[in-house]
């Protein structure tokens, strides 16, 4: 940031009021001789003053080229139960040690989380809840705690719509009772249970994320499945990320975004195959009324919970929903291919939306650069 902030004083300068200056005086223009004089030197200084900022920013171009090769993306793959995951941080190479051991421990609070939320797992903290539903309030660690206030703020903005008890024979949200201040859950109907398959991976893209900030990484991406999470910037300008589900719903539309402190996440019906999407307001199979649903917010558990919702809402009710909320931005495509969208979400070529990009991540010094450059050869 300090080599542009150069670059556009330099620019700001030559072309300042002072920097050709046109006057002279009746004197200096007597004489032919005088007036020639006084047309040769205005001459060259106008030359100096367009070419040698130019020149200068040649070279000070190099330099940013040569600082820019001390800068690289590190990254490491991770699976967890059935869904792929992936770290990515942008770095110093001479930091490139200490950056692959964040990696690693990343990853490993990643396998670490998953075990103690996984409801399936009978160790965790999530299944030995279940397991004393309908009694006193149970002791969590602040990660479940989280989980739970994430579940619960997607509860209350869908009136039920979305709902961790869905599953569950008997209770609702309504029945799950947070004690913040002593890190407390209750489950307050007798074999109610609780799963977070539909929130977790975004859950786990945040964590990593603000896991990596307090480790001193302000440039990263995290991808937990079809569910993303960002901050800061990529090598070549903002993160950009390619979204598809297996279903190829989005083939022949353009869904390249860039995200930056943000988090966006896909869902499709392929999710839904072996079991139907599940209405918690009245605990019955839906028919599955959506082929994909992606829904970009400020954190990737709400944006992951509610794609989910959409399957329950329908293509229709789920963007009036993200329009009413005001922080949710998204589009759903219903099973005849009709794409439904909030306002200020749109589709563009692949074609143009790729090199928009391309033109909006060229800085400015780097076409005056290679202006600079061709005078020269010339």
């Amino acid at each position: 940031m300090k080599l542009l902030k150069n670059h556009r004083e330099v620019i700001a300068r030559s072309v300042s009021s002072e920097a050709i200056s046109w006057r002279c005086s009746a004197r200096e223009i007597a004489t032919p001789f005088g007036l020639a004089m006084t047309l040769t030197r205005t001459f060259f200084r106008g030359i100096c003053a367009l070419i040698l900022p130019l020149l200068w920013l040649s070279f000070s171009s190099s330099a940013h080229a040569q600082t820019t090769e001390d800068i690289r993306q590190m990254s490491r793959r991770f699976e967890i139960g059935n869904s792929q995951g992936a770290i990515i941080i942008l770095g110093y190479v001479k930091d490139q040690a200490t950056i692959e051991k964040i990696l690693e421990i990343a990853a490993g609070e990643a396998k670490r989380l998953h075990e103690i939320i996984d409801w399936k797992n009978p160790q965790s903290e999530v299944a030995r809840l279940n397991q004393v539903s309908g009694s006193k309030f149970y002791p969590v660690s602040k990660e479940v705690l989280n989980i739970f206030k994430a579940a619960a703020r997607l509860s209350e903005w869908t009136e039920g719509a979305f709902d961790i008890a869905a599953e569950s024979p008997v209770g609702t949200y309504e029945n799950i009772k947070l004690d913040e201040k002593g890190s407390r859950v209750r489950l307050q109907k007798k074999k109610m249970t609780v799963r977070f398959d539909a929130i977790f991976d975004g859950y786990l893209a945040d964590y990593l994320i603000r896991y990596l900030y307090g480790a001193g990484i302000h440039h990263a991406m995290v991808k937990v499945g079809n569910t993303f999470r960002g901050v800061g910037r990529s090598l070549n300008g903002p993160w950009r990320i390619q979204v598809h589900d297996d279903e190829g719903t989005y083939a022949h539309r353009a869904m390249k975004l860039t995200v930056g402190n943000a988090g966006v996440a896909t869902v499709s019906a392929a999710q839904f195959r072996q079991t139907p999407p599940i209405d918690p307001r009245t605990k019955q199979s839906l028919p599955v009324c959506c082929k994909g649903a992606t829904v970009a917010m400020k954190e990737a558990a709400l944006a992951q919970g509610m794609a989910y919702t959409m399957f329950i809402l329908g293509p229709q009710g789920g963007v009036v929903l993200m329009e009413q909320l005001g922080n949710a931005k998204g589009m759903v495509a219903d099973n005849e291919g009709k794409f439904v969208k909030t306002s200020g979400y749109c589709f563009i070529s692949p074609w143009i939306m790729e090199n928009f990009i391309r033109l909006l991540s060229e800085p400015i010094f780097g076409f005056l650069s290679s202006l600079a450059l061709k005078i020269g050869a010339a």
